[in-house]
């Protein structure tokens, strides 16, 4: 079944005056789990009666405006897909006038966080404490899970040097299983900052179908499965006090298995095939260096980080038929992929672009899992 869909775009909360829909050529809407959302809006741009060069509500599209964009299937269930501010407006002017335009450019309320460096000494705080504190600065919602406790040594610091949110990433970077993301809740109408680890035991969205006939819903789709991924990641460090050298050494993820085997599972014996010259393993290794940590919980976060990071050992691109598909892809959140043998599953989505034309709407997606063939337990519709 095919839906009809329709976007809307509302500026400072009104809604633009659907006579300038003609003019536009897309609207691009950019999920990420790394970077903040974006969005694009392209529209015809004209040369007026006294030769200057305008565009439909041409007054309403200014820096840092606010910008939301919704859209719906068959005139139900309005969703918004993003909530964020105009950073910047390019134009292009060609010889042939009809394809001049000019291209609104937006991101999310993570911008209030990428205004300002800043160089602040936080002492003797956990992670989630920092978190919690910049979030909060922002008059930001909180959804902050733990990390582990500052070291006992009183004094501990860590520098900032940075804008808060490229800190907060940094920071989540070195915590294993973490990310970090503002988004809005429409619900509430707050803004949120998510400090947290990756909800891999949350409900998929509705299933993809690759090759499944009429119930198809994938145009295309790329796999990729990348055997060099690290198997081993290990930190040593010499104690500034005690001089004593530390060695961590990680070898397995903590993170919840979305198929049936993980990288070290399905390669391990294989490599034992193609040992050479009395080497006694051979597997991917990662040694850390530029971490300058003593402290053991520390040391073993972030290697357990680098190591859970290096775990998605298979990546998959494509392309949504959305009126197929029906329902909006979300990024930061689990999905299932059919009919791919044994790259069928669960696949955690880490970007979601939405692309608005006259008469299409289509979803790209990247989406990325540790583990291969099925689990088993995977909830299926319309099962072939």
């Amino acid at each position: 079944m095919v839906s009809a869909f329709k976007y809307e775009i509302y500026i400072d909360d009104k809604p633009l005056d659907k006579s300038a829909y003609p003019t536009i050529e897309y609207v691009k809407v950019e999920d990420n789990d790394t970077m903040a959302d974006t969005f694009n809006i392209r529209m015809l741009s004209i040369r007026g009666s006294v030769g200057e060069w305008t565009y439909p509500q041409k007054d309403k599209f200014v820096l840092f405006n606010k910008v939301k964009i919704s859209a719906s299937f068959d005139g139900v269930n309005n969703e918004y897909l993003i909530e964020g501010y105009i950073t910047r407006i390019d134009f292009h002017i060609d010889k042939e006038e009809r394809k001049s335009h000019v291209d609104i450019h937006g991101m999310d309320a993570t911008l209030l966080m990428n205004l300002e460096e800043q160089v602040v000494s936080w002492v003797d705080k956990s992670d989630s404490q920092i978190a919690r504190e910049i979030f909060s600065k922002y008059g930001f919602d909180l959804d902050v899970d733990d990390t582990i406790d500052p070291p006992h040594e009183e004094g501990y610091t860590v520098i900032q040097r940075e804008s808060d949110i490229e800190f907060l990433k940094r920071l989540a970077g070195r915590n294993d299983g973490f990310e970090c993301f503002v988004d809005k809740d429409y619900q509430s109408n707050k803004t949120v900052g998510h400090f947290r680890k990756l909800k891999l035991d949350t409900r998929p969205q509705k299933d993809l179908a690759v090759q499944f006939g009429a119930n198809s819903t994938i145009s295309t789709i790329d796999f990729s499965i990348d055997g060099l991924r690290p198997l081993s990641v290990e930190m040593n460090q010499k104690d500034a006090l005690d001089k004593e050298v530390k060695t961590v050494n990680i070898e397995d993820s903590k993170l919840a298995k979305l198929g049936k085997q993980n990288l070290k599972e399905l390669i391990e014996s294989q490599l034992s095939k193609i040992k050479k010259g009395g080497v006694n393993e051979l597997l991917p290794k990662i040694v850390l260096s530029r971490h300058v940590v003593s402290e053991p919980q520390l040391m073993e976060a972030i290697t357990r980080s680098v190591f859970d990071d290096g775990s998605w050992f298979i990546s998959a691109k494509g392309t949504v038929n959305a009126e197929a598909y029906g329902q909006f892809l979300r990024a930061k959140s689990l999905g299932l992929i059919k009919g791919a043998d044994d790259k069928s599953g669960k696949y955690y989505f880490s970007k979601v672009v939405h692309i608005f034309k006259p008469g299409s709407y289509v979803q790209e997606f990247k989406a990325k899992r540790n583990a291969i063939g099925l689990e088993g337990d995977e909830k299926f519709s319309n099962q072939k």
